[in-house]
């Protein structure tokens, strides 16, 4: 399955860049995200989601993998995790791009997920859904951060 997101940040590419390294901060932002460590700087992480699925409560500790990076343009990285309790296992190609745009920033982010296991059980309509939420929380949330101390407003591309 295939998630997209484009918004507008009224701030320089470099701007969102920095704040996309900032581990605590960007904690606060991934729906679910219980917490993070860093394994290797700007390599490997470790991160645990909790989240809400239909019937089931995920457990998913995730270790993520940053592949190509172009700062502060784009960036690709691969999250991989399993729920052992309800044998659900996920896998999230996520891409991130950056574009200036005068004094600010036209984010696209991108996530190709694969589920497999008993989450499955509740139909593609059920997850699609729970995950085009999910990416739109982030982004929001994402924005909202990067927005607030600057005091501007913020636009999400339709």
């Amino acid at each position: 399955m295939r998630f997209e997101r484009e918004f507008i940040v009224p701030l320089p590419p470099e701007a969102v860049w920095a704040m996309l390294w900032d581990i605590e901060r960007m904690v606060g932002c991934v729906p679910g995200c219980a917490g993070a460590t860093v394994v290797e700087e700007k390599r490997r992480y470790k991160a645990s989601i909790v989240e809400k699925v239909g019937p089931f409560k995920l457990d998913i500790p995730l270790e993520i993998e940053i592949g190509a990076i172009d700062a502060p343009r784009s960036m690709r990285m691969r999250a991989v995790g399993k729920d052992k309790r309800i044998g659900t296992e996920v896998t999230w190609d996520l891409g991130l791009d950056l574009e200036p745009q005068g004094g600010q920033t036209q984010c696209r982010m991108s996530i190709d997920a694969e589920v497999v296991g008993r989450l499955v059980s509740l139909g593609q309509g059920v997850i699609k859904l729970k995950g085009n939420q999910t990416i739109t929380r982030f982004a929001d949330s994402l924005l909202a951060n990067l927005t607030a101390a600057n005091g501007q407003a913020t636009r999400p591309v339709q």
